[in-house]
């Protein structure tokens, strides 16, 4: 379980201090879940210079990976973007539902803003549509 957490930002959550490519990179993973519907759970996973998020590569084990209720691509009060610099969440793998129906688990709290392209905004990229699930966020697969 990955959650409380500021990844890419300040300790306040505020501005961006960036990782290289990932704020968080999953290989392979079974049962896990990144942030959760309550409060003090959610991760702020902004300003990365790539991918906020990037579950999974070519062959690997990817089941049931629930990414829920984060503050992707904005500040840590999620009143203002702070844009990771490709996408939110890229995923290769499969079995992964993004957001829910559920209170705090999607909409308003997964969100990617890209400032730097605005026609292009997008919270997820390169997301092969088997076995993936993106529910109650803001931005849906675009």
């Amino acid at each position: 379980m990955i959650r409380g957490n500021r990844i890419g930002t300040t300790a306040d959550g505020m501005a961006a201090r960036g990782n290289d490519v990932f704020g968080v990179h999953i290989k392979s993973a079974r049962n896990t879940t990144i942030a959760g519907r309550a409060r003090p759970n959610r991760n702020v996973i902004s300003g990365n210079n790539r991918i906020g998020v990037d579950v999974g590569y070519n062959g690997s084990i990817i089941e049931s990976v629930a990414i829920q209720g984060n503050f992707i691509g904005t500040n840590a009060s999620g009143t203002a973007a702070l844009p990771n610099g490709e996408c939110g969440i890229e995923l290769s793998g499969r079995g992964v539902t993004i957001g829910g129906t559920a209170p705090g688990a999607g909409k308003p709290d997964l969100w990617e803003h890209r400032a730097r392209h605005p026609v292009r905004d997008r919270l997820l990229c390169d997301a092969p549509a088997d076995d993936n699930v993106a529910m109650g966020t803001s931005s849906g697969w675009t």
